[in-house]
């Protein structure tokens, strides 16, 4: 799942492919950001499909934020 598609305002923990950099969701964070990270993860890149371990010193947490366009009026 590409960043963009994430759910407004929800936490995710993120990774960033060691191939191409891309940064990529592994799974929502259901701490909101808050628990300690005990494990690693394998996962394979969606745009490259590099396949990579990811410590968890190497994986980000992030919230989606969501922007609404304002109208202009004229």
């Amino acid at each position: 799942m590409a960043l963009a598609l994430c759910e407004p305002y929800a936490w995710y923990l993120v990774v960033t492919c060691k191939n191409c950099g891309a940064r990529q969701p592994l799974h929502r964070d259901p701490s909101h950001g808050k628990s300690a990270l005990l494990r690693s993860y394998v996962w394979r890149c969606i745009q490259c499909q590099h396949t990579g371990i990811y410590e968890a010193h190497e994986i980000e947490r992030y919230q989606h934020k969501f922007e609404r366009r304002k109208n202009t009026r004229d």
